[in-house]
């Protein structure tokens, strides 16, 4: 057979498998923005002066306000235009000041230099090479990267706290991370 014959049956198949992709990244964000129109709170007055204040530290000129949601498993940063941190309802009860300080700053460094529109293009990118898993890869290593360099950024701007306090504050968190048994 012709190549040419076939060039409608790869173009179909691509954009099916970017149809999906897209479909799904979709599903994932609206399911988020439904849980979270469903079941948050403002954090206490004192997680929020604390943000803050975590926030002026890396000099962020506007407050980010601070959700508290149900069933989150472990805090995350959401948002490009107007960034929001997320934390899990009990964890303020579960951390110090300081663990929770490093928690915070973490998360704003995200906010901070724009990972969700990063997170947007990562997308759209692997959308549209839905077929390569060298994209996939490369996309796991940035995010795997990228959290490596907030981990830096918050320890930069706690001096006076050991890495290994920081350390021990994310084996913490750990097994918020694992999926239920």
């Amino acid at each position: 057979s012709e190549p040419a014959s076939e060039f409608p049956w790869l173009l179909a198949l691509w954009a099916l498998g970017f149809a999906i992709a897209i479909a799904r990244s979709a599903r994932a964000e609206l399911s988020l923005r439904r849980h979270l129109d469903e079941q948050h709170s403002p954090a206490p007055i004192g997680l929020q002066a604390l943000a803050d204040a975590c926030a002026s530290q890396l000099g962020m000129r506007r407050s980010v306000p601070v959700l508290q949601i149900d069933n989150l498993p472990s805090p995350a940063a959401y948002g490009w235009r107007h960034g929001r941190l997320l934390m899990p309802t009990d964890l303020h009860n579960e951390l110090d000041e300081e663990e929770l300080r490093f928690v915070l700053l973490h998360e704003l460094a995200h906010l901070r230099h724009h990972d969700s529109i990063q997170n947007l293009v990562f997308a759209l990118l692997g959308a549209l090479h839905w077929f390569n898993p060298l994209v996939a890869f490369a996309h796991h290593r940035i995010r795997e990267e990228r959290e490596l360099l907030r981990d830096q950024e918050a320890l930069a701007a706690l001096p006076h706290v050991p890495a290994r306090r920081c350390a021990a504050t994310l084996v913490k968190l750990l097994p918020r991370q694992q999926p239920a048994p």
